[in-house]
């Protein structure tokens, strides 16, 4: 099994999650990672245009072990962030996750709580994976509050082999299946 081409989609209270797409409107993403004051968004670049996202886009839908989601108001159906799982290592039961909330709007509202929880249930229910690791600027303090309240901890595991600026933290789910 991978995720090779996979359409995923998720509703929560709040959110739609969903496989990103080619034909989806980037003018918000675009916006995002073209933004300075994201300094906690470590793909920064002004010079990034939206061919750029839309090949990025396409590259993690082709990949056997990547799944690119975004995050979706239930409302409105505004684009607000991004998830990232890759690599997915279907054999450790294991995925590194990115997470971005790239509408400063929808920040410090439990969005990425809400979305994590959403998306790891549903990998767990779907793929068996239980182990999911991500790293994080030490001095990026909401978000690391809001990957304790989704279940992280600060790991020592250095699996992703981050500097002296950056935690690696490891949400390790115990259950045997979500309802």
């Amino acid at each position: 099994m991978t995720f090779k081409n996979m359409t995923i989609k998720i509703a929560t209270r709040r959110l739609k999650i969903r496989t990103l797409v080619s034909s989806d409107n980037f003018k918000e993403y675009l916006s995002w990672m073209q933004n300075r004051e994201n300094r906690f968004i470590s793909s920064i670049d002004p010079s990034v245009t939206e061919e750029n996202l839309v090949k990025y886009v396409e590259e993690k839908n082709a990949s056997q072990s990547a799944v690119l989601l975004g995050i979706f108001n239930f409302l409105d159906d505004a684009h607000i962030g991004n998830l990232k799982f890759e690599p997915v290592i279907i054999k450790k039961q294991t995925a590194v996750l990115g997470v971005l909330i790239g509408n400063p709007h929808f920040r410090g509202v439990g969005i990425a709580k809400e979305a994590i929880s959403a998306s790891t249930k549903y990998l767990f229910n779907s793929h068996g994976i239980h182990r999911y690791l991500l790293g994080v600027r030490k001095d990026n303090l909401p978000a690391i509050r809001a990957y304790i309240k989704s279940g992280f901890n600060v790991s020592e595991m250095n699996v992703l082999n981050l500097d002296s600026e950056s935690h690696e933290m490891l949400l390790d789910l115990k259950i045997k299946k979500y309802g």
